[in-house]
């Protein structure tokens, strides 16, 4: 491999008339890892993997992948693979045959494609027409097109879009795979709790510009700590034993009362020695959702 990264955007600025799309933002990839790219919409994500692979010309900044920018590629198919849209195919062309097309054009071996439709689960719906394809075979279809060249390196825009859970489960599964074979993976997405289960870290953009990139496991922290939630008969009641206990009660909503901490054995002994019945008991972990939220209050872009 020529970079000890996969992806590299350092310094990346690009406008559009008067709007400017991104603005001085810096992150990197590392290979064997899933990285989450979340933002509001108009954030400058789309255009920051645009820019990765060649489609947009930055106003200024550097953007690599593999060490070099996408033009310079020796290889460009078989260094990263994009997934940017579903992409324009032709309607009464099979998949097996759209993929065959594309193989043949970069001289890729016929059997590479028995391969990616096996491995993205196209299956049997490799030989009927795209035409009649749902939006999730189509996400499938162009997912096998990105892995064609067997790359390095893959960017996902929005890859879930159209898949059922039991898809979305899969492509889990598929993209913590890829990691695992030390390719570096790029993921956008407004599907926080999904995404909070394949990523190893994030980076949240807002404006255009950086917010922070953190591993998943500190970004979480951001969203608060965790929770103790009691659903009870006696909400009120059990909240003003609990201040008198010490404990820091966050909020009593309905029949549930949130406690601070996690000390859910404490708070349900509170309950038991005054006689309140306890319907429900949990510890609440801080989420990625959270966290999100409170980065990116305000910083929706206008685009």
């Amino acid at each position: 491999m020529t970079s000890a990264y996969a992806i590299e955007v350092e310094a990346l600025t690009k406008t559009f008339g008067t709007l400017k799309a991104v603005d001085g933002l810096s992150f990197t990839v590392e290979y064997g890892s899933v990285v989450g790219f979340i933002g509001p919409n108009g954030a400058g994500k789309t255009t920051t993997m645009r820019s990765l692979v060649g489609h947009v010309r930055p106003d200024a900044g550097r953007v690599h992948v593999a060490g070099r920018p996408y033009r310079d590629l020796a290889d460009p198919l078989g260094t990263v693979g994009a997934v940017l849209e579903t992409g324009a195919v032709h309607p009464g062309r099979s998949g097996r045959n759209h993929l065959r097309i594309l193989a043949r054009q970069a001289g890729i071996p016929r059997r590479r494609v028995e391969e990616v439709i096996d491995g993205v689960g196209l299956g049997q719906a490799a030989g009927r027409r795209v035409g009649g394809y749902s939006l999730g075979m189509r996400q499938r279809l162009a997912l096998a097109a990105a892995l064609l060249g067997d790359p390095a390196i893959l960017m996902l825009d929005e890859p879930a879009n159209g898949l059922d859970p039991e898809g979305i489960r899969w492509l889990r599964e598929f993209l913590r795979g890829l990691a695992a074979q030390g390719r570096g993976v790029l993921v956008s997405s407004h599907g926080l709790p999904e995404l909070a289960l394949m990523i190893d870290e994030a980076v949240v953009v807002g404006h255009g510009q950086l917010i922070t990139q953190q591993p998943l496991a500190d970004l979480r922290k951001l969203g608060g700590g965790p929770t103790v939630q009691i659903s009870v008969p006696e909400p009120d009641r059990l909240a003003a034993l609990l201040r008198e206990q010490g404990h820091q009660v966050l909020e009593c909503a309905g029949p549930i009362v949130t406690v601070a901490g996690d000390d859910a054995r404490s708070v349900g002994r509170v309950a038991f020695d005054h006689g309140i019945g306890v319907h429900r008991l949990l510890v609440e972990e801080p989420s990625l959702e959270e966290a999100y939220f409170r980065l990116t209050t305000g910083k929706d872009s206008i685009r």
